[in-house]
């Protein structure tokens, strides 16, 4: 969307969510590639419109939910197939050539010298952390995280972020005394 508009100035980003107007304007502008990102219902859009684009996916999440192309155990129609860890997408039936993008952050920028964040939550050195950076919004799925930590009772769950579903976040570690989820 951000290309698409910056060719045409009546195109407005986040318009287009599938259906005909995406497939007249990606028509339109005979893409020589086209680049969609884990959404099954875009994948079905750009294959029956049979564009004569080459199609590359970005397949980011193995997880399932409404709309994730992950559900399909082939994928026809595609040319390449960028996942972000080579433990994804294993045993997919597809001709695509399938290539390991890993995420570029530089994660010692992020290494603390110090505990200063175990110790601000009361935790010891010897605490078994699991944490997530996140905006905590419906398509993050972080309702999944509190689940495995009902389950999970000797592990600390730290989740970083703020977003639309953040207070009832906060609200269902209060109902269900989720001691071991820590909010930060």
């Amino acid at each position: 969307n951000p290309i698409l508009s910056m060719l045409d100035p009546k195109i407005k980003f986040g318009e287009y969510k599938g259906g005909p107007d995406l497939v007249g304007v990606l028509k339109a502008y005979n893409f020589d590639a086209i680049i969609y990102y884990n959404s099954l219902s875009i994948y079905n859009l750009l294959i029956k419109a049979s564009l004569g684009s080459e199609l590359i996916e970005i397949y980011h999440s193995d997880f399932s939910w409404p709309d994730a192309v992950s559900s399909l155990k082939t994928r026809s129609g595609v040319k390449k197939i960028a996942r972000i860890s080579p433990t994804l997408l294993n045993g997919l039936e597809t001709n695509a050539e399938i290539f390991d993008l890993p995420v570029s952050i530089d994660l010692n920028k992020f290494k603390r010298e110090d505990n200063s964040l175990r110790e601000s939550l009361g935790l010891s050195e010897d605490d078994k952390v699991l944490g997530t950076v996140a905006r905590l919004s419906e398509e993050k799925d972080i309702d999944y995280i509190l689940t495995l930590a009902k389950y999970m009772p000797k592990y600390h769950f730290v989740l970083v972020g703020s977003g639309p579903k953040g207070k009832s976040l906060q609200q269902r570690v209060i109902n269900e005394s989720l001691n071991n989820v820590h909010l930060v």
